[in-house]
């Protein structure tokens, strides 16, 4: 289960993308709480069943149904639009702390998981981990995954006492780190629940041999939102515009903050370093035609972002934020590892690497290397090995 099978963004993207090749290995079942869009926007394998529980596309004058964003009206020509749809819900009774759930989903969404023939059911939010734990049928497995990190998830009593109780429903829980794996078993204390962390897998193949490294670019990539603090990495590599004019940052994405940050390029004076490119549907050739990668957000789940660096062998230079960059960034090894909002460490460890192209190959070759370990049949074969053991257990 997930919030969207047919939108954007990480959950969609990962979820969809891990199904895919479980697919080979499990008869699967996608289902998608919201429906907004005719087709979706990532490729799902065509032997895998798509549910749809509550679709909220409105209709356009013309009676057919259009995309959710130009809004329209509805079949007794009432207008339709995502903040009207979303401001006449009333809070979901049993996932009332996540927007997305609503009272007039929730008997929609239990009746799809009673009708569900699954020997596992598998949430992807807290929201929809509660479901799992409550809902299941009888005789599947319970397992719960996220893709937040745990201090962002229970940094306050009440969502941190919803996700303990919703964990403990569970037969497996599974985050994405290390660090969220030890700090979840700490807080269920005696809880039977299995937690045990696993990454998400690289979205495409680890390229035979490093990136050459050459083109003098630094590149960063993310959607242009706070959470992704772009405005911190220009501010970081301002210093290095003047200093370094050969080189260049560009920044590959879109979202809400991109005129603000278009005013700090101007106000800074960088514009002729520094570029916001817009979205790219080739990122692999992007990295591949830079030297370095910067990470600058606020916080993560487990950015997906450093995996595709490090798999065309990018040297990367990372703040050390909450969390996943630490696991992924070995200091000195494959990148640099910046403590969280020291912006003159970021610039030191960019102009470090632009300075010495042996260690970016040093580096960039590690990285590569370490790749490996978040390919596609590595993680396949540890859901699989945990889908075996949750449901040999369940039933």
């Amino acid at each position: 289960m997930l919030p969207r099978a047919d939108g954007h963004g990480g959950i969609s993207h990962t979820v969809i993308n891990l199904a895919n090749h479980l697919i080979e290995r499990f008869d699967i079942q996608l289902v998608g709480l919201l429906r907004a869009r005719n087709q979706t926007v990532f490729d799902i394998d065509p032997r895998i069943d798509v549910r749809h529980v509550v679709d909220i596309r409105p209709y356009g004058p013309d009676g057919e149904r259009r995309d959710l964003e130009q809004g329209g009206v509805d079949e007794h020509g009432e207008p339709v639009s995502r903040k009207i749809i979303f401001g006449r819900q009333e809070p979901s009774a049993i996932a009332p702390l996540d927007e997305r759930h609503w009272a007039s989903s929730d008997e929609p969404l239990i009746e799809t998981l009673h009708q569900v023939t699954a020997d596992v059911v598998i949430g992807t939010t807290p929201a929809l981990n509660r479901f799992a734990g409550q809902f299941a049928p009888a005789g599947a497995a319970k397992v719960g995954q996220d893709h937040l990190n745990f201090p962002m998830r229970t940094g306050a009593a009440k969502p941190r006492e919803f996700v303990r109780q919703t964990i403990e429903a569970l037969d497996a829980f599974v985050p994405l780190t290390r660090a969220d794996e030890r700090d979840y078993r700490a807080m269920i204390g005696d809880a039977t629940t299995e937690i045990m962390a696993i990454p998400n897998p690289l979205s495409w193949p680890a390229a035979s041999q490093p990136s050459p490294l050459v083109n003098k670019v630094v590149v960063a990539a993310g959607r242009l939102v706070p959470q992704k603090a772009f405005d911190r990495l220009i501010e970081a590599y301002a210093p290095l515009a003047d200093a370094r004019p050969d080189w260049r940052l560009d920044i590959y994405g879109t979202g809400a903050t991109k005129p603000k940050l278009k005013r700090m390029i101007d106000a800074l004076g960088v514009g002729s370093n520094v570029a916001l490119r817009g979205y790219s549907r080739d990122i692999p050739s992007v990295f591949s035609q830079s030297s370095i990668y910067a990470l600058s957000s606020r916080f993560e789940g487990f950015p997906m972002v450093l995996l595709e660096a490090m798999s065309v062998g990018l040297p990367m230079v990372a703040y050390d934020c909450p969390r996943g960059p630490a696991e992924t960034v070995r200091d000195g090894v494959n990148g640099r590892l910046v403590p969280n909002g020291d912006q003159a460490a970021f610039t030191a460890a960019l102009e470090q690497l632009m300075d010495s192209p042996d260690l970016r190959q040093q580096m960039g070759a590690a990285a590569l290397a370490d790749a490996a370990a978040y390919e596609m049949p590595s993680i396949v074969d540890r859901w699989t090995e945990l889908l075996v053991r949750v449901s040999v257990r369940a039933g």
